[in-house]
């Protein structure tokens, strides 16, 4: 194990906050193990040290499939809960790429510069989705 390197200053996270509550332990129980896990490491790791935000790529299905940002815990969760699934396409739509955290139902998007970051904010809440932009702070804090 070793650390990341450093988010440079000028990417901004976009956080969304679906009112969706989730089973943690119901997503555990739907998944089946044939996803492989921790494939998309290296290429983030690459994206940091280029210092260059992952574009989101095309996702199979609207589900899971990018290769540097991705969720494999997003297929379960799709599947056991329906309303988290109509958002997450809900959102895509508005912001393509839109990672779901952990089991969901918050989802986050990067970005290069703070207007796209924005533009994407406005185009969540135009949904009526509670969301935030953050952006990284220095290792040394």
């Amino acid at each position: 194990m070793s650390p990341l390197p450093p988010v440079p200053s000028s990417w901004r996270f976009l956080v969304v906050s679906p009112p969706i509550e989730i089973s943690t332990r119901a997503v555990y129980e739907a998944v089946d193990g044939s996803a492989p896990s921790a494939r998309r490491t290296p290429a983030l790791i690459a994206a940091l040290e280029a210092s260059h935000v992952p574009p989101p790529r095309a996702r199979e299905g609207r589900v899971g499939g990018d290769p540097v940002l991705g969720n494999d815990l997003e297929p379960a969760s799709r599947h056991v809960f329906p309303a988290l699934d109509d958002a997450i396409n809900r959102l895509r739509d508005a912001v393509p790429g839109l990672t779901m955290s952990g089991t969901g139902a918050a989802l986050f998007a990067l970005f290069g510069h703070r207007s796209e970051a924005e533009r994407a904010l406005q185009a969540v809440r135009a949904l009526g989705y509670p969301a935030w932009l953050c952006r990284p702070v220095p290792a040394a804090v």
